[in-house]
């Protein structure tokens, strides 16, 4: 009768890490189908991790959160999820934009238990909302929030957005299904209007680096850049694997922690915030790599999120990547994925042909680049092939 049956189970809850290993048994036949590799961080783990507690037994339906408030306000109590939640569940079939029949297999259920289909772009519904005197309020599902950053910024071609929030991100959009032909380095999500979004997420964002000035008391950035250090830590062969909750993208080692390498007497911890820096800007290099080696060049990239604020975090993250940043003022980098649903809701009502064609002045207005420095651009190539090798040998430890 849709009242709740547990609290909302969120990206983060790694309760369902040990279930990603039974993802893994599926792995390349799933991953091709619904675009999301074998991660505990989706709802599919999530419900895997139900099913062996014998948890799912007397339920009738499983919720996303937001079908759930589309049930409670809509006037005929409609239940739909827009196609990109949906494709973020790792239960969608990325191909017929339908509910796959063997990750329902996998966790033991049918189309019955699920909301319908809908794309975010269109209208759903209108609601009356007498608290406000509105009596006719349209109702427009929009998309995941991350995708919506690209909608937002208007980023078609080869400009991706990053997200550096409490987690970190970088999707590149297009209208092509494309799945990582090499390994699993790379989801693939609907997003709405057929734009899709090809990339990758860590959990190892800001939330990292917040975690790091904590246990240090530098928790004052002033205090941070009086000692930050100015050239490349990994040059003197300090890396830092910044993998203090796990890791997801690209390498999907959900067992990894935070390692420190090659600190000697004279390293400070300009040093080591310098490295963590880098080992975020590692990340994204190694992203960008993968979405080449499938035939997506990025040559720029927008940033999104509160760590876009800050200068020496992302001048040292675009010459990691040798790639320009652009960055947008407080106001539109937090407030990006809200403009993207207004992008998809613009479609929705009609008001334009393809959310391609709006563009936000304020957003245009926002805008200033970061460049990189070409001469640093070679040795941080070196360092990214020390940091894979680095990680390669630590993850045997940790799995252990």
């Amino acid at each position: 009768n849709y009242t709740p049956l547990s609290n909302i189970l969120t990206y983060l809850d790694a309760r369902a890490k040990d279930d990603q290993n039974v993802l893994e048994a599926y792995g390349r036949e799933l991953y091709e189908r619904t675009g999301c590799p074998p991660l505990y961080i989706y709802p599919i783990a999530k419900l895997l991790w139900l099913k062996r507690r014998g948890l799912l037994g007397s339920i009738k339906r499983i919720s996303f959160v937001k079908d759930y408030i589309i049930y409670m306000l809509s006037r005929h109590k409609l239940w739909h999820v827009d196609l990109s939640t949906a494709s973020t569940t790792g239960l969608l079939n990325t191909h017929k934009l339908s509910w796959d029949d063997l990750a329902l297999e996998i966790v033991g259920m049918d189309e019955s238990y699920l909301p319908e289909l809908i794309d975010g772009a269109r209208l759903l519904d209108y609601i009356s909302v007498p608290e406000l005197n509105l009596g006719k309020v349209a109702i427009s599902l929009g998309a995941m929030d991350g995708t919506l950053q690209n909608l937002a910024y208007s980023l078609y071609g080869d400009e991706a957005a990053m997200n550096l929030g409490s987690s970190a991100a970088l999707r590149a959009l297009c209208k092509d299904v494309v799945i990582d032909r090499c390994e699993m380095r790379l989801y693939h999500y609907y997003v709405a209007d057929n734009y899709r979004v090809t990339g990758a997420i860590f959990n190892n964002g800001m939330s990292v680096i917040d975690w790091f000035r904590n246990i240090t008391n530098l928790s004052d950035w002033g205090l941070i850049r009086g000692v930050i250090r100015k050239s490349p830590a990994c040059r003197d062969g300090i890396y830092v694997l910044p993998f203090a909750m796990g890791e997801t993208l690209p390498f999907r080692a959900q067992y990894m922690k935070f390692s420190v390498l090659g600190l000697t007497l004279s390293s400070t911890l300009g040093d080591l915030f310098r490295a963590l820096f880098e080992g975020l800007g590692f990340l994204f290099k190694e992203i960008i790599n993968a979405l080449m080696d499938n035939g997506i060049h990025v040559n720029s990239v927008h940033c999104g999120g509160g760590g876009c604020l800050i200068g020496e975090l992302i001048d040292t993250i675009s010459e990691v990547i040798c790639r320009p940043i652009v960055t947008y003022g407080d106001e539109v980098s937090r407030a990006a994925s809200a403009l993207g649903a207004l992008a998809t809701l613009l479609r929705s009502l009609n008001y334009v042909s393809d959310v391609k064609h709006v563009r936000f002045d304020n957003v245009v207005r926002s805008r200033s680049v970061v460049t990189p420095s070409k001469d640093l651009c070679g040795i941080y190539d070196e360092c990214l092939n020390d940091f894979i090798r680095t990680f390669d040998t630590v993850k045997h430890l940790y799995r252990r």
